[in-house]
């Protein structure tokens, strides 16, 4: 008699256990959620404050360059393009000197010499 209750009083220890378990680990679920909803607001408001801060308005580009750049894609392309957009790079937005030398001396491990492959 006492062995079935110290029995039923384990899986009654072992049920509240697993009850906890889970209600805790749905508790720290709903928090992860929460947080990550308010994150995602948080970086969509910075995303539209940075956006505004650096839309600028479209300015007339010389059709001189606009020719030259054009020829330009179409000698490297070989084929007819259109040209949709031209970004300037600004001071700002250009790459640091060791990167510039990471791709150049990327670009120059790939060049192919005609008649090398002969």
């Amino acid at each position: 008699m006492e062995t079935n209750n110290t029995l039923l009083n384990g899986l009654f220890i072992s049920l509240i256990g697993i009850f906890v378990v889970l209600i805790s680990l749905s508790f720290f679920s709903i928090i992860i959620a929460i947080i990550h909803k308010i994150d995602e607001k948080i970086n969509e408001m910075r995303a539209r404050k940075h956006l505004k801060s650096t839309v600028e308005e479209p300015t007339m580009i010389d059709p001189k360059i606009v020719a030259v750049i054009t020829a330009a894609a179409l000698e490297t392309f070989k084929k007819p393009i259109k040209i949709k957009r031209i970004k300037f790079v600004d001071k700002h937005t250009m790459p640091s000197s060791w990167s510039s030398s990471g791709r150049l001396s990327i670009f120059e491990s790939h060049k192919i010499i005609k008649g090398s492959l002969k």
